[in-house]
């Protein structure tokens, strides 16, 4: 599965890593190995259904509000979006969640996934060290974009040992959204689910001009996932899984 870099209009993160300088692999094969297990994935992908829970909040307007949204993945270019209930500010709802459901489902774009993901052509990379995260031991790649994009990040990427997926996402956002937003901080976690790492978390702040501190988050569960007929695996048999 193709590791792209999303960022749904507000976003989040400290960068915080220990490294070592215990480094079994080189940067040119950790970054192929990467790429074989990415293509992978895609390959055995054939979609999934999830519940996604936004949170987002200003401290300046004292405003919030949530929404839970069920997802309708197939792979490669479908994505249905659909509110399933929603509450607080109506401002939040109109102007972040909407925006955000509306710039996801364009994101699926065959363009536009070439211009995120997290790949040598948008990125240059540097093999920093080691740590474990997760009970999952991971090598820490630190990532500066090779252009100014707003899908793009300055920040670091932690990448499974054992599974060669991104299993983290961390940093700054390179072209801000607008004239009124200062600075834009994201992570992304994935979680794995059989043999698919998928999105568990989003977590950003946007340091706005006039309105302060903006914070969003995203929490992705009850995901059900489908794959393709490869290795003994049926075709359309459906993997069941709740985040625990």
């Amino acid at each position: 599965m193709q590791l792209k870099l999303f960022l749904p209009f507000l976003l989040f993160a400290p960068l915080l890593c220990r490294s070592t300088p215990a480094v079994s692999l080189s940067l040119d094969e950790l970054l192929s190995r990467l790429a074989q297990s990415n293509k992978r994935r895609d390959a055995l992908l054939a979609g999934y259904v999830g519940i996604r829970v936004y949170e987002a909040s200003n401290g300046f307007t004292h405003s919030h509000a949530q929404m839970h949204v069920k997802v309708v993945f197939r792979n490669p270019s479908s994505k249905d979006l659909t509110v399933v209930s929603e509450d607080g500010s109506k401002v939040i709802r109109s102007r972040v969640f909407k925006p955000a459901l509306s710039a996801e489902k364009e994101a699926l774009r065959a363009d536009l996934k070439q211009r995120s993901a997290i790949s040598p052509e948008n990125y240059e990379f540097t093999l920093v060290g080691e740590e474990d995260l997760r009970e999952r031991h991971c090598y820490v790649l630190e990532a500066r974009p090779r252009r100014k994009d707003k899908f793009l990040l300055r920040g670091r990427v932690w990448i499974d040992s054992v599974d060669y997926a991104v299993i983290r996402v961390q940093g700054e956002l390179v072209k801000l959204p607008s004239f009124w937003t200062r600075k834009v901080e994201y992570a992304r976690d994935y979680q794995k689910i059989g043999d698919f790492w998928l999105p568990m978390r989003d977590e950003s702040v946007s340091q706005l001009l006039i309105f302060g501190r903006s914070t969003l988050s995203i929490t992705y569960s009850d995901y059900q996932i489908e794959v393709r007929s490869a290795g003994g695996v049926a075709a359309g048999d459906v993997q069941l899984f709740k985040q625990r």
